[in-house]
């Protein structure tokens, strides 16, 4: 009150207010100055750098973060139960090694409830004839909707902040079981921070990792993709901020089988809305892994009822599509019949393809159907096995024309 009355009284009280706020910050004390200190690279020769720790293939490492991402439905948490599975008994029945043997893993679903995710894990199971004493103590299970919820952040007046305590919690829990891996689904449930905000998904994406890192697991988030309709889903398919994924070291995405692989794999329209691709789009720590493809079967628990389970596919091969006594009928059927009849191009008329469908008995294919691709498939394997060959003839019209011939 004594500054104001001062400056009231002066003949420019506005000015005179501005020299009492100017000698006021002044004569405040400043701030200790912000010191770093650069800390010395500590030579390691190559030989002594101990190995990174993979628990599974190359997909899931110790002290990292790794995400999967995948559009609604197609089957991200059946595919992960068998993770879980594969995991906890050490045995390698989804194409991916588990180093070192079993391990302990924690399974956090927070959408399912127990009673959905036991059906799960006991189909899973069943299909590959795993026993109780094949997991032992190693599997846990929880679940949001079973009481049990799990939320990192705290959303305050300030904006939004890592819980502390939540994430403390959490580091104890996974060492106190000596847990290998956590797979926490979705993540979305998992914060209540603003999805698209860089910052605030940066914050979040980092604790995860301090928690892998203190643990000494692997965590493994799943999380959803925005709406790409058809297209190809990869690491910016993820929804939300680009920070998310930025943050983890491994980016596992999962794509059902589209049209045009089906009919370029020779795989039937029914089969294919069964099929689903797991491919690694981001690697930090390793070459990236072979995409690899999976089927969703079913699998009977009490009778008449079943349940989803991913098992391993392979995509047909040439041998699986033509006997092989019919290999000699194709072959003199290709040198028997005229250079019209053996056209590369499989939009021609005379398409070696149709020749080689009336030798196997099938009927002439349209254009787009597995039966298509089934041909297509033959008709490769029997060029790289060198059985047939392909050269140019001229045409009536003059024109260079392609067409196969059996190899000398």
């Amino acid at each position: 009150k004594a500054i104001s009355g001062h400056c009231l009284d002066q003949s420019d009280p506005e000015r005179a207010a501005d020299r009492a706020i100017d000698k006021a910050f002044a004569e405040m004390p400043g701030d200790e100055p912000v010191r770093f200190v650069p800390s010395p690279y500590v030579w390691t020769p190559a030989e002594q750098l101990p190995p990174l720790d993979w628990l599974m293939g190359h997909w899931l490492l110790r002290e990292e973060v790794t995400f999967v991402v995948a559009p609604g439905g197609v089957g991200k948490t059946t595919y992960l139960a068998a993770v879980a599975l594969s995991l906890v008994t050490g045995v390698d029945f989804l194409g991916k090694s588990v180093p070192g043997g079993p391990k302990r893993v924690w399974m956090w679903n927070l959408e399912d409830s127990i009673a959905m995710m036991t059906r799960t894990v006991q189909a899973t199971a069943k299909l590959y004839g795993i026993q109780p004493a094949d997991i032992a103590d190693r599997l846990f299970l929880d679940t949001s909707r079973d009481g049990t919820p799990l939320c990192t952040t705290r959303r305050t007046s300030g904006g939004l902040s890592i819980d502390e305590q939540v994430q403390q919690g959490l580091v104890e829990a996974l060492k106190a079981r000596a847990i290998d891996v956590l797979i926490v689904d979705p993540f979305v449930s998992s914060h209540d921070g603003n999805e698209n905000d860089n910052g605030e998904m940066d914050r979040v994406a980092k604790a995860w990792c301090k928690v892998a890192q203190a643990a000494g697991c692997a965590i493994v988030l799943c999380h959803h993709t925005s709406k790409v309709g058809s297209a190809e889903v990869n690491t910016m398919s993820a929804r939300g901020a680009v920070a998310l994924t930025a943050a983890a070291r491994v980016v596992l995405v999962l794509n059902p089988m589209s049209v045009s692989e089906a009919t370029k794999l020779g795989v039937d329209p029914d089969e294919r809305r069964a099929l689903v691709q797991v491919s690694m789009d981001k690697s930090n720590r390793a070459p990236a892994d072979k995409a690899d493809w999976f089927r969703k079967v079913s699998v009977g628990l009490s009778p008449g009822d079943n349940a989803g389970v991913m098992q391993p596919w392979s995509p047909p091969e040439a041998a699986d599509l033509m006997p092989k006594d019919a290999l000699p009928l194709v072959i003199e059927a290709i040198r028997d019949s005229d250079e019209c009849d053996r056209r590369e191009s499989f939009q021609a008329e005379g398409w070696i393809g149709f020749k080689i469908a009336e030798v196997l008995g099938w009927e002439r294919p349209q254009s787009g159907t597995a039966e298509w691709g089934q041909l297509k498939l033959i008709i490769k394997d029997l060029e790289h096995s060198g059985h047939i060959c392909a050269k140019k003839v001229k045409g009536a019209n003059g024109r260079l024309t392609p067409v196969f011939e059996v190899a000398s």
